[in-house]
């Protein structure tokens, strides 16, 4: 497993902010599949996130994102409490 903190795609980020639309417990997972551009952002909290075809791992704490670069199911787990949101180029959507 490769693991990748501040690395890769995983970078802060200057965005248009959304509302947390997912609160996390500590080791709670949630999960969905993103389309190519679309983030990951977290919002607070520390999570690890995993994307299918993807055989990097990525740790984001708040202010972090994760861009899919391909369409695929992410994996997030709440490494302590965390809230995250979805967010593309187009719009800012709330997670289910």
């Amino acid at each position: 497993m490769n693991l990748s903190l501040l690395g890769g795609r995983t970078r802060p980020v200057a965005a248009p902010r959304c509302l947390p639309a997912v609160a996390l417990g500590s080791r709670q997972l949630w999960s969905e599949t993103l389309r190519v551009g679309e983030r990951v952002r977290c919002e607070g909290g520390l999570v690890w996130l995993t994307q299918s075809g993807d055989a990097t791992d990525y740790l984001l704490r708040a202010g972090e994102s994760f861009t899919a670069q391909r369409r695929g199911r992410v994996v997030v787990q709440a490494l302590e409490p965390a809230s995250l949101c979805v967010e593309n180029e187009k719009f800012v959507r709330r997670a289910p």
